[in-house]
This record gives structure tokens, C-alpha cells and sequence, in this order.
């Protein structure tokens, strides 16, 4: 029996969990691609077809994520975010949303957030333009901070 889109994805552990509606927006965007053995699909640095490349940014995102909460303290987590976003053309970095937000999305209490946040303004890598602009004052620093190497205060 042939195969087809539905039941691969329906026989898909990755997408057992998938809501009816989204499962289904899914299979119309599917298609069923043949390789020959030894077929080479696609090359490391190379773009790859379809859906894999959000796929993977996905699954690497979630990864970071899972690493940040096992392997990095509060520190940690707060100096590879700041490290990661975006910066205006003045230097400095807007938080995406409120402090709390920033904190839930760190796996952290609004409270540890602040007070992390206080020290690493304390410890002078950091500066606070305002209530939601930062400013790196020691990227380098920041990156020993994601390695677990807070400096001695």
C-alpha cells in the first residue's frame, strides 16, 4: 500500500500531540518527497527543503532553552538573553515586554529577575537607560557571567 502524507504524519511521534486543526494545516502544506539510496537530501551549510529549517531553528531554540534551566543559574540565563537580543543603533537593548514576561520566559521569579538584573548593574557590565532599555557595558564579561563565571562583587 502506498504511503501518503496523513498517515506518515499521523504514524509521526513528533506530531501525536498535534491539535486537529493545526494537524490539518499541517497536511495541506505537506508533500511527499522520494530519495533514491544514497541519495544525498541536502549538505551541512547548505539550505535544506521545506519545513526542516523551521524545524530545526525550533527545536535548537527549545534546546537553549532546556539548557539554560538545567546548566545556568539565574545569571546566567538573564547575560545569554541580554548576549542574544537585538540592539538599536544607540547600543541599547529593549526588553521585549514587561519585566515579569521577561522573567517567565527565563523560567525565573520577577523577584530573582531584579535582583539579578541589580547585580549585574552593580558589578558594571550592564546599565539601565531606562525601565526597559539595558545597555552591555561588558559583553565580554557577560559571556564568563553565561559560562558560570559571575565576577566577585
Amino acid at each position: 500500500m502506498p504511503l501518503n502524507v496523513v498517515d506518515i504524519l499521523h504514524n509521526c511521534p513528533l506530531f501525536s500531540e498535534v491539535p486537529a486543526a493545526g494537524f490539518q494545516r499541517l497536511a495541506a502544506i505537506a508533500r511527499l518527497c522520494h530519495f533514491r539510496k544514497g541519495q544525498v537530501v541536502f549538505r551541512e551549510n547548505e539550505p535544506c527543503p521545506g519545513v526542516l529549517t523551521s524545524l530545526t531553528v525550533w527545536v535548537r531554540h527549545l534546546v537553549t532553552l532546556m539548557e539554560d534551566v538545567t546548566l545556568r543559574d539565574a545569571a546566567g540565563r538573564l547575560a545569554r538573553f541580554l548576549l542574544e537580543s537585538p540592539r538599536a543603533a544607540d547600543g541599547t537593548i529593549k526588553l521585549p515586554g514587561l519585566k515579569r514576561h521577561v522573567a517567565s520566559h527565563l523560567n525565573l521569579t520577577s523577584e530573582t529577575f531584579s535582583r539579578t538584573l541589580r547585580r549585574l548593574v552593580e558589578a558594571g557590565l550592564i546599565a539601565e537607560a531606562d525601565n526597559a532599555r539595558l545597555r552591555l557595558l561588558q559583553p565580554k564579561k557577560l559571556r564568563q557571567v553565561v559560562e558560570g563565571l559571575f565576577p566577585k562583587l
